[in-house]
């Protein structure tokens, strides 16, 4: 089975972005993947308007796709979504993917916009994906008509559809909860998720193709991506330097019962909102984030990355695409920690890993 990578760029500047997204296409990766905030967790390198960068990226590329990692269904109405991801695959011939997701407290809340309970926010995502699929099919002679819990539309269509009329692909992000890896099965194209290790990989995955066979679908229809932090050295210190930073990410990303599986009592009361998508982005939250991290064990932390030398990596890689991985979207880390540039991580993937999975 061939393997598709992306590239979750991380930017110090905005022009990064573009020179990242150029890069990546010279360098044989299939995919750029940009984020969709107003904010984030201090630093915040995830804080640019996407839809912009993938244009200009996309002005300047020829075949790599263009993916939201991922846009949120609280911010923006469906008719808005639809409209710019339609615009964008027409500006780029055919090369946007819509990545999706019910979106987090610090980028809607503050701003007075609604921040509700999971069942809610899952099924206004439902909503929204049902919407943004027959807004792209609209015409004056069959224009959308909706009455849902959230939306309500009459007459309204879309003058502007996907490059070619084509199925533009949806990806909804899901983390883990059971609601939304259903609705990844139900009606996604795709699925982001954020941190795994092979044995989360797969028992999500399974979840998705269940409820893929459920809603009359196969599984096989739906693209499985795999986030993957990437440390690619064999140096133990350089390694050790990445593993530190990204402890207080993988607390708040992973969360307390997950960890404890894996033998890691997190110390928290679960109904606090110091979680990823409850936070706000405060230096509290992200102080607390550290706090909570400095006690995850250097070798759990180990288990949701990909280290080493190639053959390692690789090694590491294949376990996730045998748990049913099809995109591998990566986040170069030496960069992340400025400890070496972007090129030379993406020259040895070209040279030695990319080929490998071809």
């Amino acid at each position: 089975m061939k393997v598709r990578f992306g590239l979750s760029p991380i930017a110090f500047d905005i022009h990064d972005f573009i020179e990242q997204g150029m890069a990546a296409e010279e360098h044989g990766f299939d995919s750029i993947w940009i984020a969709d905030h107003y904010t984030d967790l201090p630093p915040s390198n995830d804080k640019y308007e996407p839809w912009t960068l993938l244009a200009t990226i996309g002005a300047k590329t020829e075949s790599i796709l263009l993916g939201t990692l991922a846009t949120d269904c609280i911010r923006h109405h469906p008719a808005t979504i639809a409209h710019i991801a339609a615009s964008l695959d027409n500006i780029t011939h055919g090369r946007a993917i819509l990545g999706i997701g019910a979106g987090e407290a610090m980028n809607t809340k503050p701003y007075g916009m609604p921040w509700e309970d999971p069942e809610t926010r899952v099924s206004r995502l439902r909503e929204t994906l049902q919407l943004i699929r027959l807004l792209w099919k609209s015409t004056q002679i069959s224009p959308v008509n909706f009455e849902g819990r959230f939306f309500h539309m009459t007459g309204a269509r879309l003058d502007l559809h996907p490059y070619h009329d084509r199925d533009l692909p949806i990806y909804v992000a899901a983390l883990g909860s059971r609601r939304t890896l259903n609705l990844v099965g139900e009606l996604g194209d795709g699925w982001l998720p954020w941190f795994n290790t092979p044995e989360s990989f797969a028992e999500r995955r399974q979840l998705i193709d269940d409820a893929a066979v459920k809603a009359g679908r196969s599984g096989h229809e739906i693209e499985k991506a795999a986030v993957i932090y990437l440390c690619l050295t064999e140096d133990r210190n350089m390694q050790k330097k990445v593993i530190d930073s990204m402890k207080a990410e993988i607390v708040v990303l992973t969360g307390p019962r997950r960890l404890a599986r894996y033998g890691h009592v997190l110390n928290v009361d679960e109904s606090s909102n110091y979680s990823y998508q409850k936070c706000l982005a405060s230096e509290t939250d992200a102080e607390r984030a550290r706090d909570l991290g400095k006690a995850l064990p250097d070798t759990l932390a180990g288990r949701f990355l990909v280290t080493g030398s190639p053959t390692q990596c690789i090694d590491q890689m294949e376990q996730l695409v045998d748990a049913g991985a099809q995109h591998l979207i990566l986040r170069d880390m030496l960069w992340a920690n400025q400890i070496q540039d972007f090129r030379s991580t993406m020259k040895i993937m070209q040279s030695e890993i990319i080929s490998t999975f071809r």
